[in-house]
């Protein structure tokens, strides 16, 4: 009998819950899935800059207290910094396209600007939902005697359960060029522009039948991505030049030559050229700070390198190597003093408490 899946960091438990979950989850990956120890080796913590505190002090008391795991000391590191050690940048904008949003942070010689960061709800599951909501308008299904009848709510259930969603943004979308997507978005809107030369249809298993995925859905799905809106639904690329707009004049044409983009969609295909001509075009017309840059380029590794998709991980791995390491990370005296992982702001809050004056005097 297999367990059932349950969230780590479930909302509906309490605070002992949650960490004998978090602690259970931990042994089950060190112990069993890597076949290791961390009794006698340094931990990186890969983690978001918008994780809760709550959330590293849990990972903390798990790794430090218990007695199976029981690691000597812990970093918790940025991603976003983390992602430019592979490309050996001192200077990048990284944009990181997760699933339920992107996060967008500037790195300036090794330290990152929070002052400057972005988010917004632009990542794979909005494509994948862009993608549903095509699918029940246009998508049809080829039945086992060959005939074809409109694809409808009931064939959502299938599509969930076997990830066909995951399955067709990976594999058969694309970015267009602006041209054709401006002409897709004006036809979502009132269906009255002709698309002429759509790619392809393809078709794909589902279950005993077949789903005939047209060539529209394959072109359209990312749009979702690059339709400009107003400051409540901005688009991946004004968020990015909201970012640059925010940094330093002498740094702004330096971060837009020092694009960074990593996550699953930087893999589709088009992405970065339609990112590229939006952000020349955004540029030129609504960011009069930055009209007389004409210019933008990407950190790009080979196309047979997936290394969007693991980068940060990878950058751990590096910093692990570093003799540094162990300067930087938590001890687990330190721990055990304070029960608490510090951050920037308790660094900060500490320079502000004035120290001790003894305001008896000898007389």
């Amino acid at each position: 009998m297999n367990p059932t899946p349950a969230p780590v960091f479930d909302k509906n438990l309490d605070a002992k819950e949650k960490q004998d979950r978090l602690t259970m989850f931990l042994k089950f990956l060190i112990l069993k899935k890597l076949l290791s120890s961390v009794k006698d080796r340094r931990v990186v913590i890969v983690e978001s800059l918008l994780s809760p505190e709550d959330v590293r002090d849990a990972i903390a008391k798990s790794l430090f207290e218990s007695p199976s795991l029981g690691t000597p000391s812990i970093l918790f590191a940025p991603s976003h910094l983390l992602c430019t050690f592979p490309f050996n940048a001192k200077v990048a904008l990284v944009v990181d396209v997760g699933y339920n949003e992107a996060v967008l942070f500037p790195v300036w010689e090794t330290i990152v600007m929070l002052n400057n960061w972005q988010a917004g709800p632009l990542g794979s599951a909005r494509v994948e939902q862009n993608i549903q909501k095509l699918l029940l308008k246009l998508a049809k299904i080829r039945c086992y005697d060959n005939s074809v009848r409109q694809f409808e709510e009931r064939d959502l259930e299938l599509i969930e359960k076997n990830y066909i969603l995951e399955d067709i943004c990976v594999r058969f979308c694309f970015a267009t060029t602006r041209e054709r997507g401006l002409k897709i978005q004006l036809n979502a809107i009132d269906n009255s522009i002709q698309i002429d030369a759509s790619p392809p249809d393809v078709e794909l298993p589902f279950g005993t039948e077949m789903l005939i995925l047209p060539g529209y859905i394959r072109e359209a799905a990312a749009e979702v991505i690059f339709t400009h809106g107003d400051v409540d639904s901005r688009s991946l690329p004004q968020l990015i030049l909201d970012t640059v707009v925010k940094c330093p004049v002498d740094l702004r044409k330096v971060f837009l030559k020092n694009l960074l983009v990593v996550g699953g969609l930087a893999r589709m295909p088009g992405f970065l050229a339609r990112l590229k001509s939006e952000l020349l075009w955004l540029m030129a017309n609504e960011f009069s700070l930055l009209d007389k840059i004409n210019d933008v380029q990407f950190y790009r590794y080979p196309q047979d390198i997936n290394l969007e998709l693991y980068c940060s991980w990878l950058g751990g791995s590096m910093f692990g190597s570093l003799e540094i390491l162990q300067s930087r990370s938590l001890s687990r005296e330190e721990w055990l003093l304070k029960k608490k992982v510090p951050d920037w702001t308790k660094i900060i809050d500490d320079y502000t408490i004035p120290p001790h004056v003894n305001i008896h005097r000898d007389r």
